[in-house]
């Protein structure tokens, strides 16, 4: 018996090649069935831009208060580094201890409910972040009135902490809003 071709393919040829286009669409169509559905996605960003623009809403200007307070702390320490006297020395510790009031005023107003729903832990460290801000203020005051090696390391420790805290979620909160300039300290 002879071989059947098609086209200069043998039969054998042929079956091979409807047996490859085959496993290969299947291939194909079955990688595109593992990813996650674009709705499913396109969603959840969608309820954390809704959630990150609520909490703006409901706690931006507090968060732009704590971006003053201790932007003004800041400025009083670097003018203190540049003229150390005790009269600078009491206007860093007076500033601290409005900042310390102020945040002390506001820090509870981050703080959401047990859930944090679609954001996370920004929200957690927004909070964090103010409460430690807060008692990195009192750590100034400290500081100030008794300005060893011990006080001030101290305090920049508790400060460069807090900072980091209330920065990841303050940008975390705004990125997620598709907000720009974050009041970030």
């Amino acid at each position: 018996m002879k071989a059947l071709k098609i086209g200069g393919i043998g039969c054998g040829g042929l079956i091979a090649l409807i047996i490859f286009i085959s496993v290969l669409s299947y291939a194909l169509s079955d990688k595109s069935k593992t990813t996650a559905p674009p709705t499913k996605t396109v969603a959840a960003s969608t309820v954390r831009k809704r959630e990150a623009r609520a909490y703006i809403a409901a706690h931006g200007a507090d968060a732009r208060r704590v971006k003053q307070t201790v932007g003004l702390a800041q400025a009083m320490i670097q003018a203190a580094k540049g003229a150390p006297s005790q009269s600078t020395i009491d206007e860093v510790a007076t500033v601290a201890q409005e900042a310390h009031n102020v945040l002390d005023a506001i820090r509870a107003n981050f703080a959401t409910a047990d859930d944090p729903g679609a954001l996370g832990d920004a929200e957690l460290n927004v909070f964090s972040g103010a409460n430690d801000l807060k008692n990195s203020m009192g750590a100034l005051v400290a500081a100030m009135g008794d300005s060893n090696a011990a006080n001030i390391a101290h305090f920049n420790a508790q400060y460069a902490n807090a900072v980091a805290e209330w920065d990841s979620g303050v940008r975390v909160i705004w990125r997620d809003a598709h907000r720009r300039h974050p009041p970030l300290v």
